[in-house]
């Protein structure tokens, strides 16, 4: 009886386990079964053969308000923005920015959602590549501000949404500054001095931007860490004092209202450095090769 109760238990456990084995498959090929059934094809542009299935397809892809907004281009229109609510119908050329076959081009990774607004560059071909925006409609889709007056390209970039208003840097034709929108032409003006030109995307440290900058741009080459807030903007710290550059870049938030970036304060090499925004809570985080070279974080 013992051993025969041993098989059975033996038995029992063994079926158990392919039981067991045969659920996880049916519940694996079920989930998948839903994720394919769940993956529909929106809008076909390969079906008008007047389309270059090369260029047409969707690019920049963003979502703003529960709606995705892209670029695609078409031979009468060229490269426009598009907008989708996953339906066919609802895939559409938002506006024909530039008529006829240029386009206006719009440019991406730099779709930034600030004040309910989708802001983007484009080229209408009569004010250069400038400031746009959208709220999803036709109408509300139209030119921001001709910075850089006529045909001149101001150059924006960097930008980024900051207790809802977007921030950038941006060429008036004579100088770089950076610039604040609320999506209106009265309410988008430059926020900093003449030649603080700001490089790469600032990021958000307890509500206050932080980005390396450099003044008097293309002659000034002393690039350190600044600050921007509602109310004021500045230099957080010269780490590399005198007329050396600390080189500042990369700058990342941790989470925790810090951000971490990469300098050199011409003692220790580049290394990564900390902040958060103010002079005291600025230093160096750690010297990981130690010498003048630096470990080129």
């Amino acid at each position: 009886m013992l051993v025969a109760d041993a098989v059975d238990f033996t038995t029992f456990e063994h079926q158990k386990q392919v039981n067991m084995r045969t659920i996880a498959s049916a519940v694996s090929f079920l989930a998948a079964a839903i994720c394919i059934a769940q993956i529909t094809l929106v809008k076909d542009w390969g079906s008008d053969f007047t389309v270059d299935i090369n260029t047409a397809y969707p690019r920049n892809l963003c979502v703003h308000e529960g709606v995705l907004y892209f670029v695609s281009e078409t031979p009468e229109h060229g490269q426009e923005l598009w907008r989708s609510d996953g339906t066919e119908v609802g895939t559409v050329m938002l506006k024909d920015i530039r008529p006829g076959p240029e386009g206006s081009i719009p440019t991406g990774p730099q779709f930034t959602s600030a004040n309910g607004l989708l802001f983007f560059r484009a080229d209408d071909g009569v004010s250069g590549t400038e400031l746009w925006r959208t709220d999803g409609t036709e109408d509300g889709t139209f030119l921001v501000k001709d910075i850089a007056s006529g045909t001149q390209t101001s150059n924006l970039a960097g930008l980024v949404e900051m207790n809802g208003r977007l921030v950038f840097r941006a060429f008036n034709g004579i100088t770089w500054q950076v610039w604040v929108s609320d999506g209106t032409s009265d309410g988008t003006y430059p926020r900093s001095s003449a030649g603080l030109y700001m490089g790469g995307t600032p990021v958000n440290v307890g509500g206050a931007l932080v980005f390396a900058a450099t003044e008097n741009y293309p002659d000034g080459t002393d690039t350190e860490p600044y600050y921007m807030t509602d109310d004021a903007i500045g230099l957080i710290k010269d780490i590399n004092p005198g007329t050396g550059t600390s080189t500042s870049a990369g700058f990342m938030p941790l989470g925790d209202g810090r951000a971490m970036f990469a300098a050199n304060d011409g003692v220790h090499g580049s290394e990564p450095w900390v902040t958060d925004g103010t002079l005291d809570g600025t230093s160096l985080l750690e010297d990981i090769a130690p010498g003048f070279g630096g470990s080129s974080p």
